[in-house]
């Protein structure tokens, strides 16, 4: 699980190994406001499994959210208005630790 507020103050992003999700709740009042189904490690043979949501780290203005998914491989690129996924992208060997640095 981890804890993630947005930069712009206004929602918090919770996620979820057992839901395999990332859920959001305002920060006003802490009540959920929506939530994002992550991708599932589907294995021949076997249930679908969690991604293993790890670290979350927004761009600077709030409008995307990225989740590194260890099971996966991956980091899902996620839109934080729509709340909907945008992307999966392939990154290697079980990512965990995830961060933002902006460039002029």
């Amino acid at each position: 699980m981890a804890l993630a507020s947005q930069p712009d103050n206004k929602v918090l992003w919770v996620t979820s190994i057992p839901a395999n999700a990332a859920i959001a709740y305002s920060l006003a009042d802490l009540k959920p406001i929506g939530r994002v189904n992550l991708p599932e490690l589907r294995v021949t043979g076997r249930n679908p499994m969690a991604s293993v949501p790890n670290w979350v780290t927004f761009t600077p203005d709030s409008k995307k959210m990225y989740i590194s998914n260890a099971a996966l491989n991956a980091v899902t690129a996620i839109d934080t208005q729509a709340m909907k996924v945008l992307e999966v992208i392939p990154v290697g060997q079980a990512p965990k630790r995830i961060g933002t640095l902006v460039t002029n």
